[in-house]
């Protein structure tokens, strides 16, 4: 449910794909571009330049580049540790470079190729660039992973909240420990109701041995019915889920399925905000750090 997207930066001398960065790309969007942001805008400079836009919207696109060029940070992009210091002479070859690294989710670019799509196939609903408002999945560890590695390879830090999530013996959170250690990840931290015994012992004898890059781990317990929803939020996208990420035995229901959805910034900063504040006051215990 998020896309690591790669745009051709001479796609910016048209205001339909102009207009495409500015609306459909950021946190609530689901949708990262990844790029070496003053190298790539650099390189759309020259060809918004060369363009025959009208003055006024040539400058509001020559505005849009100098502002994101200048700034440390924009919501529109983001390129993981992995990509990063790429040397190329030109986009082309930097993406090239990219797809020996990791594939990208789709990559956006008037030039013809197979693994590209242009502002047509966009317009016409390609499976490459729609996101899906909500996804359901079988609740067993693979299913569950699988649908939140998108998410978890984007980014540095994660916080899974659930009620009734437990500790001692959690394929689901054997399975997340395995995965993370692939990452860029520095740290884990699950919120849960279940008040475990004995966490760090559970934790040195269960996991410890399966997190090979000692990144930062807490377990904390929030009161009962503090959380009622469950959650799946990182530095860069959140979803929001109504039941748990336990793994379930099938019983041929319709709560069979795992619903997840796209949350908004807000929401989450919210959700957020008010466990750092209960943590303040006392009432959740941070049970483990490590």
């Amino acid at each position: 449910m998020y896309k690591e997207v790669a745009i051709d930066p001479r796609c910016m001398a048209d205001m339909e794909y102009y207009n495409l960065v500015k609306q459909h790309f950021g946190y609530d969007k689901g949708r990262y571009i990844s790029a070496e942001v003053k190298v790539w805008t650099k390189e759309a400079m020259e060809y918004v330049k060369k363009s025959d836009l009208s003055d006024v919207k040539l400058q509001s696109v020559k505005n849009y580049l100098n502002k994101i060029g200048r700034s440390k940070g924009s919501n529109e992009f983001l390129l993981t540790k992995d990509r990063k210091g790429s040397v190329a002479t030109c986009w082309n070859d930097w993406v090239d470079k990219q797809k020996t690294i990791r594939v990208f989710s789709c990559i956006i670019s008037k030039a013809e190729g197979v693994d590209k799509i242009n502002i047509d196939d966009i317009n016409e609903g390609c499976s490459l660039w729609d996101i899906p408002a909500s996804t359901s999945i079988k609740k067993n560890p693979h299913d569950i992973i699988s649908v939140l590695q998108p998410l978890i390879k984007l980014s540095q830090e994660l916080v899974l909240i659930d009620p009734f999530f437990t500790l001692s013996r959690n394929p689901v959170l054997e399975e997340l420990f395995k995965e993370i250690q692939n990452t860029f990840l520095t740290s884990l931290r699950i919120v849960t109701s279940i008040d475990s015994t004995d966490v760090k012992r559970i934790y040195n004898s269960e996991y410890e041995k399966l997190n090979t890059k000692k990144i930062a781990f807490q377990w904390i317990k929030v009161p009962e019915k503090f959380f009622h929803d469950r959650y799946f939020i990182s530095n860069v996208g959140a979803l929001g889920a109504g039941q748990g990420f336990l793994k379930q035995i099938e019983k041929g229901a319709p709560s069979d399925l795992l619903n997840l959805h796209r949350i908004s910034h807000d929401e989450a900063s919210g959700i957020l905000g008010a466990l750092d504040k209960s943590i303040e006051t006392e009432k959740t215990i941070i049970q483990l750090t490590v």
